[in-house]
């Protein structure tokens, strides 16, 4: 056998031998997204601060199922009292904000969704932190622009995020406080009370 038919030999072998190492990772596998719908966004929020990009990033995409999933079963919400107070008048005999769990939150939620058609941009700007028996108290300031008929209507306040860290280590919001800092704009809290279903 002549050095030419040893080579001719040899090649297919170098090349198999090669082959499952080139491309730079070109078989290594992604790192799921996980998320219980097509275009689920959720992040394992092995810390306090992804839970509530979490619920931003779910929010502004409009999935829902993964919103809730930031929530714990005990969930419970806290409006601002001048917004209670504006109900009271408003609808009197209704109680908007009774028994806010985590189902209402979340059908609130996507109903303010619904009726912008997705055209709605939330910014949520972090400004303090402090450690609570149950875990963390995460404060926001916020700013919701909601686009309905065309029309453009801004809301700002406060989010206060209390979180708790759960068996597992992901980290859940189990109680959430809205502040209306502005008189002339509404808030946040407000809107979801104009948007409970009951």
């Amino acid at each position: 056998m002549g050095k030419r038919a040893r080579w001719e030999w040899a090649v297919p072998i170098v090349v198999a031998l090669w082959l499952p190492g080139a491309g730079c990772g070109l078989f290594d596998t992604r790192d799921p997204v996980i998320g219980d719908t097509e275009g689920g966004i959720w992040i394992p929020p092995t810390r306090a601060e992804i839970v509530v990009e979490n619920l931003e990033r779910a929010f502004e995409a409009g999935v829902f199922t993964d919103y809730q999933r930031a929530l714990t079963e005990d969930f419970l919400f806290t409006p601002d009292e001048s917004d209670v107070a504006t109900y009271e008048q408003e609808r009197p005999g209704e109680d908007v904000f009774g028994e806010w769990t985590a189902e209402v939150e979340t059908n609130a939620a996507e109903s303010i969704w619904t009726g912008a058609g997705g055209e709605l941009e939330l910014t949520l700007t972090f400004t303090t932190e402090q450690l609570i028996p149950e875990g963390r108290l995460r404060k926001y300031d916020y700013t919701l622009l909601v686009t309905t008929s065309g029309q453009a209507q801004e809301y700002r306040g406060e989010a206060w995020f209390s979180l708790t860290q759960l068996t597992g280590g992901d980290w859940a919001i189990f109680g959430w406080e809205d502040v209306a800092s502005d008189s002339q704009v509404p808030s946040w809290g407000f809107l979801k009370g104009a948007q409970r279903l009951f």
